[in-house]
Formats: C-alpha cells, structure tokens, sequence
C-alpha cells in the first residue's frame, strides 16, 4: 500500500516501487468483461488511447472511467504484452460471444487491442 493523495500519484508511486520487478513478466493472466475491457482497460476511459499506447515506458497507470465505478490502476498495455506467457480467462457464453465479437472485423474494443500489440499468441480459456 501506497499512500497518495490522488490516483494520479498512486499510479506515479506503485511504477517506482515495482521497477525493481525483473521484467519482462512471466506470466499475465487476463479476464474480460462482456463490454470487451480488460486489464481495466474500459471502452469509456478518458484516457484509453494512453492506456492501449504500446510503446508507453509508464509501469502503472491511472484509469478514470464511469463504466469501472471508481478509479482503479492497471499495468500498461506494453508492459502486459511484454509478458513472456499471456492467458485470457473467460466465463460463460456471453463472454465468449463479446469475445468472438471482438475478434471480427474493424472490432475495436480493449482485448482486440491487446490481442493486435502482443507479437505471440494469448492463449485463451473458457469456460462455460
């Protein structure tokens, strides 16, 4: 736990003390909720292009969006694709199918976008 006084500076002090990780990560487990977020990457982030910028040197990032009903913090895109094992974990039919979805053509939610950055394969599990 990091005191700060905002989620600005809670993302400024969680990226200085996780510099000593060696990265890159192992391993990266993500969900995906039926809106196509991941990684509390949500659609109506105010700042979802900054979030989903691969080539960010940003640790953590602060996320503001409505849909996530409080502030939260997240890895940056660039350090979850840097990840020598990505796995998507799914549940249930209406997250496969926002998933299949995301998939298709000139789809344009946040897993699509961590599926395009990565340069291997995310391995998907489901379960129904």
């Amino acid at each position: 736990y990091h005191d700060a006084a905002t989620i600005e500076g809670a993302a400024v002090s969680d990226s200085e003390a996780l510099q000593v990780l060696p990265w890159p990560l192992d391993v990266v487990v993500l969900g995906m909720g039926t809106d196509g977020h991941t990684a509390s990457f949500f659609p109506d982030a105010d700042n979802l292009a900054r979030l989903l910028d691969p080539s960010s040197q940003r640790i953590v990032l602060p996320v503001h969006a409505a849909s996530a009903g409080e502030p939260r913090l997240t890895l940056s895109l660039a350090r979850i694709i840097n990840a020598a094992f990505i796995a998507l974990h799914i549940e249930g039919a209406e997250k496969r199918t926002a998933f299949e979805a995301a998939l298709g053509a000139g789809a344009r939610k946040p897993i699509r976008a961590v599926l395009d950055a990565t340069q291997k394969p995310v391995e998907v599990f489901w379960a129904p």
